[in-house]
């Protein structure tokens, strides 16, 4: 491979290569040499691979195939998010680009920096490309997602109220009556920037804290409910849980308690799970479950599409709604596979007797799409972006939205 407009890179750059090929490996290797890259280890497998991290470290790069025998490449990239969010990431696979694309949606919601994806054979220019990209840096975003959190940091920051609710609106797709809003919380301090949520909420769940974010975020939420109630809004909020939440035996208790104070119907709050946890602690979660069912709490089910058990999920626990995922709503006005995907999901929750909302609506195409699949509720840019929970009420009564569901504006699929 040609070297003339390639960047220097440091001798001292470490770079793990895992692929059960040894030509793979071997092409690699000289590729990195050439470049004066010397310190480059390999492993034929995903076990190999992290016995190697043990014993000698980080690595600045890591190159991985999917497809290997024993522990294969995705499993890998699960068992590194914890403690190589640093190391940059080059995915390779014989199989197919869709095993690429669909994995390297998962290393990224992982928190890891993938910097390319490679097919094989693989190819001088391609090689060159994703170390181009790698010589650039990680880029804001990821680097904005890997701040140093500490527990009393965190732990300051729910009861200081840093922690900010910002709400994305929800509307029947036929009318587009205001039917509630989706709670999502944000964080930005001074010292570190912007927290995105797929860092802090791995954090506090890891560090004991998820208890008291969601306490946190269900007073806010529920304080709302009540401020708008006085002002003639009646709707529901959904807030995010997370699946070791449904461990908790004083959930439902707390729920009760907490809307009894403001004179709210239980009804108004709405638990949204991914399936993501709930699948391997089904057990425990099963008493809490009940008991939110008993007391009158909906929960929904969130992401719905992208879970390996989610039908399963559907089956066990009393879900009232599931949302559909919006990487296949965004996609379906182009891909026939998500198209179909969507379309079966709205099936099944109708069948169901199930509430079936679309998140992801960008664009009037899809909101004609979703209401001629005659969707429950509609959630997307195409309405409104999540603002923060103090402007919601100004935004509802200014009704922006609300042209956008005239019969005339919409195209006919």
């Amino acid at each position: 491979m040609s070297t003339e407009t390639l960047p220097e890179f440091s001798p001292d750059c470490r770079v793990l290569v895992v692929d059960d090929d040894p030509f793979t490996r071997n092409m690699i290797a000289r590729g990195l040499g050439k470049l004066g890259i010397s310190s480059v280890f390999s492993a034929e497998s995903g076990e190999q691979a992290r016995s190697l991290l043990e014993a000698r470290g980080s690595v600045d790069l890591i190159f991985c195939d999917l497809g290997m025998p024993g522990e294969d490449g995705v499993t890998l990239m699960r068992n590194l998010a914890a403690d190589h969010a640093g190391s940059g990431i080059v995915l390779i696979s014989a199989i197919s680009e869709k095993l690429l694309r669909v994995v390297g949606d998962l290393v990224a919601a992982h928190g890891l920096w993938l910097i390319g994806t490679l097919a094989k054979p693989l190819g001088g220019t391609e090689l060159r490309q994703v170390l181009e990209r790698w010589s650039a840096g990680p880029d804001q975003a990821h680097a904005a997602r890997q701040p140093q959190l500490t527990v009393d940091r965190f732990r300051q920051a729910i009861q200081h109220g840093e922690i900010e609710v910002h709400v994305q609106p929800q509307c029947a797709p036929g009318d587009g009556r205001l039917l509630g809003v989706e709670a999502l919380s944000r964080w930005s301090t001074p010292e570190i920037g912007l927290v995105f949520p797929d860092t802090f909420i791995p954090f506090a769940t890891t560090h004991g804290l998820i208890n008291e974010l969601t306490d946190y975020v269900t007073r806010r939420v529920l304080d709302a409910l009540a401020h708008w109630d006085e002002h003639g809004l009646h709707i529901t909020a959904a807030i995010n849980i997370a699946a070791t939440t449904l461990h908790r035996v004083d959930l439902p208790d707390f729920i009760h308690g907490e809307c009894a104070q403001r004179n709210l119907d239980v009804k108004r709050l709405i638990l949204e799970l991914t399936e993501a946890g709930i699948v391997d602690n089904l057990s425990k979660s099963l008493d809490v479950v009940s008991r939110l069912y008993l007391a009158g709490i909906e929960l929904s089910l969130d992401d719905f599409g992208t879970g390996h058990a989610t039908l399963s999920q559907l089956r066990q626990l009393p879900f009232s709604e599931i949302k559909l995922d919006r990487s296949f709503v965004g996609a379906m006005m182009t891909d026939p596979e998500a198209r179909t995907i969507v379309e079966s999901s709205c099936e099944l929750a109708h069948r169901l007797g199930l509430r079936c909302v679309a998140e992801g609506v960008e664009d009037t195409e899809a909101l004609a799409e979703v209401r001629r699949l005659t969707c429950s509720g509609v959630q997307g840019y195409l309405i409104a972006r999540p603002m923060p929970i103090q402007d919601f009420l100004d935004w509802a009564r200014e009704g922006a939205w609300k042209p956008l569901f005239s019969a005339g504006d919409l195209p006919v699929c």
